[in-house]
């Protein structure tokens, strides 16, 4: 019976173009380590199964958490692990991307948690303050709301129209007395072309004509 064939050896470019293609495709070996085993056979040409490059990797990389973890290295075992820098560098470099995704990966997990269960609780306590609620009843019917709100637009518009009056009758008086001052300035400029003499009577003809309201204004605007 003939011997079953040893398992044939490792060698170490085989490694390295395996290791460059997952450490560069590494999401994926962490998701589904056996399709990015298929990819990297596919993308590297190497002459090797999908179980066998799985169980290689993954044991490099169980080798690499001991020691790291431990400071301990069993020389041993992976001797081309221990000889070969670029492999070595490629396996440590994945093992520190394994670790960091783990803790993303948890602490991920852990806000879930927290969110979910942040949202059972107000959920909870909603429910619970809803079902103490005792509506009242309306002491008021639809007609009543109705009335009232008419009642309400009514003063609404009266306070409006009241002071649309009085700001009309205001600006009545300042357009009053601006054509007023307007017209004894003019009076005034024409005058002094004239005769100065002619203001002198001017102002007491005001003074008999128009009133003593006038004649307070004739000297408001030209004193």
């Amino acid at each position: 019976m003939p011997r079953p064939e040893k398992p044939r050896r490792w060698e170490s470019s085989e490694i390295v173009v395996v290791l460059n293609y997952l450490y560069d495709n590494f999401d994926t070996w962490y998701d589904s380590p056996y399709v990015a085993c298929a990819e990297a056979i596919m993308a590297t040409n190497v002459k090797r199964g999908g179980s066998s490059v799985y169980g290689k990797v993954h044991n490099m990389i169980r080798i690499m958490d001991d020691y790291l973890r431990t400071g301990k290295k069993n020389s041993n075992t992976c001797d081309i692990l221990w000889q070969n820098k670029k492999v070595r560098d490629l396996i440590k470099e994945m093992c520190y991307k394994n670790t960091e995704r783990k803790r993303k990966d948890e602490t991920t997990k852990n806000r879930k948690k927290s969110i979910s269960k942040a949202i059972t609780t107000v959920t909870t306590e909603a429910s619970t303050t809803t079902s103490q609620i005792d509506v009242p009843q309306m002491p008021f019917s639809i007609e009543t709301i109705d009335e009232i709100y008419n009642e309400q637009i009514k003063k609404v518009e009266n306070l409006v129209l009241k002071s649309k009056e009085t700001i009309e009758t205001r600006n009545q008086e300042i357009r009053f007395f601006y054509s007023i001052k307007i017209g004894i300035k003019n009076w005034y400029k024409i005058g002094i072309k004239l005769n100065n003499r002619i203001l002198f009577f001017s102002f007491f003809y005001i003074i008999r004509n128009m009133g003593l309201a006038f004649c307070i204004m004739y000297i408001f605007f030209f004193t």
